[in-house]
């Protein structure tokens, strides 16, 4: 049963960015409470459907140690 929402929430996500680049709009991603891992899974996935140039990434920067 978990498996089944979790696929109907992803099912939802993808419709809705559907929707906003069928209206013309870009897609802001906030990645603050990502994982890197999940990040760069995110970032391939986005890569191979060729939709790159349509999202916006939150914060653009990356944390370091040296900008803390």
């Amino acid at each position: 049963m978990v498996l089944l929402k979790k696929e109907h929430l992803q099912l939802k996500k993808k419709e809705k960015i559907s929707e906003e680049f069928d209206r013309g709009h870009n897609v802001i991603i906030d990645k603050r409470e990502l994982i890197p891992e999940h990040v760069n899974l995110l970032k391939e996935a986005i890569k191979e459907a060729g939709i790159s140039d349509q999202i916006i990434w939150y914060p653009e920067w990356e944390r370091t140690n040296d900008s803390i």
